[in-house]
């Protein structure tokens, strides 16, 4: 029986839709320890529910397997046994925090992928390789080779390394003069930067540090295979050597858009003020959207409040897709922000290199890119390239194995194809581990009709290119932006939808509500929203490693 089976009873309809935003949470909880009481469900719980998918990868790859081929060829169990690990998370595990519930899900479709992605389709042992930072010992330039590493001769397949994903050169950097440091606040007077390959000699502490670097660092900056829309340095010339980075390749600002910072003060500057403003934007998405009875159930017969019924009816689709939309952004941007906030200024205490401000570059590329891209800039380099990795890493096995050609327009067209498939997929697993009774092709859906569009929009830029070409850049500009807005108008309603459906409405995004305490908010007068049951606490399962934080 669905979760809210007699929620909308006509006895509801002249309750506030704040109130009964209230009703359902509660109801959705309470549903949801029902079920855990009764041994059908369990809570997101840490470090159980990422055991397969960062310690167990995490402590085979501490060991060394580059001469012990058996133990190399072990990856395909330990692979399946992640697999099925993360099935099963993924089948029954969710939370009372909404915003959990949906995580449940992503973490364990992403335990999957990104280790298909590390165990099946690249080889860090072998061909990755990270910089990192010593005391310098005498003066140094950027240019100069340290070293020969300690590690051992990589395979013949490494030798190849125009093919392999990770060291090719940066993708629009330009050639800088020798000596120029571009990269923010390096101290080359006090460190040297090398290129640190498997430290398969080292200590197991040293294996075991190299190693979650590599499985924490989304988008590889700092590492040879750094994604391309990153600042980040030129990737090595001689691959397990040990060489000297060229910190001098670290640009600015990158092809994409992407930034890093001058100095500490601008990093802190530009993550305080985005973070504030979208502060502010969640607590009034929050107190906005609530009113709408479709953030809180999806689609139902609940009158809308008079400010809505009073819209045209295709005006009211636009400002669902717009606040849905817009609140997904603000919501990167505050997580984001408060992420490298944390690993600059907590978590470089343990691992040092995470304290280098060239680590750190906006989450979000140039709007510019929409302009002169259309809808592959939107998503190829604007959006987040959180997972971009783990998405183009099929294809370039397939090109780096000869299965299909590089550049090639087809290699291009799969690579974006089978992306965008992935992500579906992830977003789809979201939505499965939900409390709720949901479907998960509805979010699959907009991002597979995503990758169409790109294709769409390239065809016919294609077919048309002599005729575009001549027209003003602003014209062909404002044209990107329109397609861009329209085809996310068209196609957003899915994933709007699943978003209303799961819940993720209902969570407090902020602990303190500035628009409540100003007098806002219809049916509500506290400004103070802290949601304790959201909050993590410790869970006792019915075993010792099934115990843990909870949320």
């Amino acid at each position: 029986m669905p979760v809210l089976a007699n929620i909308t009873k006509p006895s509801l309809a002249n309750v506030s839709s704040p109130v009964l935003a209230t009703i359902v949470r509660d109801t959705y909880r309470a549903a949801f320890k029902a079920r855990v009481a009764a041994g059908e469900a369990r809570p997101f719980v840490l470090p159980y529910a990422i055991f397969a998918t960062f310690i167990v990868p995490i402590l085979y790859m501490s060991i060394p397997h580059t001469k012990r081929p058996w133990l190399y060829h072990a990856r395909w169990l330990v692979l399946g046994y992640i697999i099925m690990f993360n099935l099963d998370i993924l089948k029954d595990t969710s939370s009372t925090n909404m915003s959990m519930s949906y995580t449940a899900g992503l973490s364990a479709f992403w335990g999957i992928m990104s280790n298909v992605t590390m165990l099946v389709f690249t080889a860090p042992q072998f061909d990755y390789e990270r910089v990192v930072r010593r005391k310098a010992t005498k003066p140094t330039s950027s240019s100069k080779s340290s070293e020969p590493s300690s590690r051992s001769s990589s395979p013949a397949d490494r030798s190849a390394s125009p093919n392999v994903p990770g060291l090719r050169r940066r993708v629009g950097s330009k050639k800088r003069r020798a000596g120029r440091v571009t990269a923010p606040e390096v101290n080359l007077d006090e460190y040297e930067y090398y290129w640190q390959a498997y430290p398969e000699n080292g200590t197991f502490l040293e294996r075991l540090g190299w190693v979650i670097d590599l499985y924490t660092n989304f988008r590889g900056v700092g590492w040879s295979w750094a994604v391309p829309s990153v600042p980040s340095p030129a990737p090595p010339e001689r691959p397990g050597t040990g060489e000297m980075v060229k910190m001098d390749t670290i640009p600015l600002e990158t092809f994409a858009g992407c930034q890093t910072y001058k100095d500490e003060n601008e990093f802190l500057r530009r993550k305080l003020i985005p973070i504030g403003f979208a502060y502010l934007l969640l607590d009034i998405f929050k107190v906005t959207i609530i009113e709408d009875p479709y953030f809180v159930l999806g689609h139902s017969s609940l009158p809308l409040p008079p400010h809505l019924a009073a819209l045209p009816s295709w005006v009211l689709p636009v400002y669902r897709h717009a606040a849905v939309i817009g609140a997904i952004y603000s919501a990167l941007v505050m997580v984001f922000g408060v992420h490298d906030l944390f690993q600059y200024y907590a978590l470089s205490k343990f691992f040092p290199m995470r304290g280098e401000l060239w680590q750190y570059s906006t989450v979000f590329g140039s709007f510019t890119q929409i302009l002169d891209r259309g809808l592959a800039g939107f998503w190829g380099a604007w959006w987040h390239q959180t997972f971009r990795h783990a998405f183009s890493a099929p294809v370039n096995f397939a090109v780096k194995h000869g299965y299909l050609e590089k550049r090639a327009r087809s290699t291009k067209m799969i690579g974006m194809l089978i992306a965008f498939l992935l992500s579906g997929l992830l977003h789809g697993a979201g939505s499965v581990s939900s409390i709720p009774e949901t479907k998960w092709w509805k979010p699959a859906l907009f991002f597979w009709l995503s990758g169409v569009g790109v294709l769409i929009q390239q065809l016919f830029c294609t077919a048309l290119k002599p005729q575009i070409s001549r027209l003003p850049r602003v014209l062909r500009r404002l044209g990107n932006l329109l397609f861009v807005v329209a085809w996310l108008h068209l196609t957003v309603r899915s994933l709007a939808d699943d978003f209303a459906q799961t819940g993720l409405w209902l969570m407090e995004p902020v602990p303190l509500s500035v628009v409540r305490a100003l007098g806002f908010g219809r049916g509500e007068v506290s400004w103070w929203k802290p949601d304790m049951e959201a909050i993590g606490h410790w869970h006792t399962g019915q075993h010792w490693w099934d115990s843990g934080f909870s949320y």
